[in-house]
């Protein structure tokens, strides 16, 4: 083994733990935003009425819906993208919408996965490389100690 393994394998692991620190924090902000969101949300029904394909043959829902007190529709597309009828629903199909009465055209799909997609994907990622990283620096601690 290379002397300064120790030494690379301390240095990755505080930059994998940093990287991780910074991975919560955005899971902490994204879940803040997320949960304020919800907060302030009306609810209302609204229609698929089309979709916009993305990469790799994946769709985002076009929604059309009313927000209470409107007389007009709004046309929004859902950030969330999949496939056309697993995981994004198909054109004609009634969701649920969940939009910001001051400002309704930032509406979403209520599904727990459109609205806590980010704070979930961005910290099991950070778990990981916090658990990588602080892994490593222990070992890169413990063997320069030696």
């Amino acid at each position: 083994m290379d002397a300064n393994s120790p030494l690379i394998a301390l240095l990755i692991g505080v930059l994998l733990t940093l990287i991780g620190t910074a991975f919560i924090i955005g899971a902490i902000v994204s879940l803040i935003r997320a949960r304020a969101f919800v907060s302030k949300a009306e609810m209302t029904e609204g229609v698929v009425v089309n979709h916009t394909r993305g990469a790799n043959r994946e769709y985002s829902a076009i929604v059309e819906f009313t927000p209470k007190g409107a007389s007009a529709p709004i046309q929004f597309t859902d950030p969330h993208r999949g496939r056309i009828g697993f995981n994004t629903p198909g054109e004609g199909r009634q969701v649920t919408v969940a939009y910001d009465p001051q400002n309704p055209s930032s509406a979403r799909i209520n599904r727990s996965m459109n609205l806590y997609y980010a704070p979930l994907s961005l910290g099991v990622t950070a778990i990981s490389l916090l658990c990588f990283g602080l892994a490593l620096t222990a070992y890169g601690i413990f063997a320069l100690t030696r």
